[in-house]
């Protein structure tokens, strides 16, 4: 099974979401965003991206 260039990458700020994209697109990385847990449970799912990027607050 050939591993993907797919990059995942969830967090509630809107804007932290659009830089990681940018500058991951322009490596060559296919980019999915979500800024709700939820959404990137379903993205995980039904996308099998092969890095998912969070930030966490606890």
């Amino acid at each position: 099974m050939a591993l993907s260039n797919k990059i995942l990458v969830i967090d509630d700020e809107e804007h932290m979401c659009w830089a990681l994209e940018k500058g991951l697109r322009q490596e060559g990385y296919q980019v999915l965003t979500a800024t709700r847990g939820h959404q990137g449970l379903e993205l995980i799912k039904n996308e099998t991206p092969s890095l998912v990027i969070l930030d966490l607050n606890a």
